[in-house]
Order: C-alpha cells, then structure tokens, then sequence
C-alpha cells in the first residue's frame, strides 16, 4: 500500500451499470458488466478517459449495492443496463493497493484506522480505481487499486 493522503477530487462523468447482487457474485457481475459497458461504449463512439472503477453504496455485506463503469468524455445514452451517471466530487482519503484483490480489505482498515487517527468522518460509499489488473497481462502481485474513500 501507498501513503495514505487527502485530496479533493471533481465530478467525473461515466458510463456504469449498478446493481444490489450477492458479494459471491461480484466477480462474474463485474466480468459480464465491464463486458457490456465496453461494447456500449464502443458502438456509441464514446471516448473512455481513464481506468475502470467500482463505486460501493454502503458497506459491503452478504449483499452490495455496487455500480461499475468507466469515466468517459462525453455522456453515455442509456442502452439496456447502461446508464449515464457521474463519480460526485469530493474530499477524500485516498491510497494506493498493490497486489491481489483479495488483499483489498487490508488497505481499507488501514485507511479507516487512519481517518480515525485523524479525526475525519468516513461517508457510507466508497470507489475503486482499477489502475492496473488482470487485463494488463501481469502477474496479481503487480496489480495496482487506487482505493477512494469520501469523507465530511
């Protein structure tokens, strides 16, 4: 994991598509939605600006309410599950996980023990930022998660 920092981050408009599934699904639901978001994307003319992202409403639990997508330039017709949405701007804690998914709850006790160490209040949602994963080719030790968590 990276340094632990504040930063302010503005409105960043995307294409997702949202969904309350059961956590033992989320692998095949962001498989199949990364899938369908690329294709809608692309037959659209669309231009992606960044990395794919998975925006958590809520603590994860036996269920999530989870939306995934890709920031893009301009917005999105809805087209089946597809949706025009926005990433809110917001000050937030932010750090950088390397390694496996697997280890992403990890990095986020250590960003919450930090927000508690300095008096900050978490909000109920939170992103990831896929910065580098198994589309890069490269080995799951390498693989490089910006974890974004708003604060008030």
């Amino acid at each position: 994991m990276t340094e632990i920092r504040v930063t302010e981050v503005g409105e960043q408009r995307v294409a997702s598509i949202r969904e309350v599934i059961p956590m033992e699904r989320i692998r095949d639901f962001f498989d199949a939605a990364f899938r369908e978001l690329a294709q809608v994307v692309q037959a659209q003319d669309a231009v992606i600006t960044g990395p794919p992202f998975a925006r958590y409403r809520g603590r994860p639990a036996q269920t999530v309410d989870v939306e995934v997508g890709f920031p893009v330039a301009q917005p999105v017709p809805g087209d089946g599950r597809v949706r025009a949405s926005t990433l809110p701007a917001a000050r937030t804690v932010q750090a950088e996980h390397v390694g496996p998914y697997e280890g992403l709850a990890d990095t986020y006790d250590e960003v919450h023990r930090w927000i508690g160490e300095h008096h900050l209040t978490a909000t109920d949602e939170m992103w990831e930022i896929y910065l580098t994963g198994p589309e890069s080719g490269s080995e799951p030790a390498s693989w490089r998660t910006q974890v974004v968590q708003p604060i008030v």
